[in-house]
């Protein structure tokens, strides 16, 4: 029983992050955030390299607070449009 409980608690919270994470990416889609970050590393620099470095950057600093999972979740939808104009 204590098995199945534990395993009960981690599906929900598994199941709730990826329902924040949708509801998450559906706002930063309403608010054209990933457009802005895009046009921002755009405004930085044309090379892929410096970009790829930038977003590297980033998601160590996001990793030193964030754990693993929410953090892919959070930032996919993010930096997924800048490194498809750069590529």
């Amino acid at each position: 029983m204590k098995a199945a409980a534990r395993s009960v608690k981690t599906t929900g919270v598994v199941l709730l992050l990826i329902g924040v994470s949708n509801t998450f990416g559906y706002l930063i889609t309403l608010y054209e955030v990933a457009d802005l970050t895009g046009q921002l590393l755009a405004g930085i620099s044309t090379s892929p390299w410096v970009i790829f470095l930038l977003v590297n950057a980033i998601l160590f600093f996001l990793g030193t607070f964030l754990d693993m999972a929410p953090t892919i979740l959070i930032c996919t939808p993010i930096f997924l449009r800048s490194a498809r104009s750069t590529a």
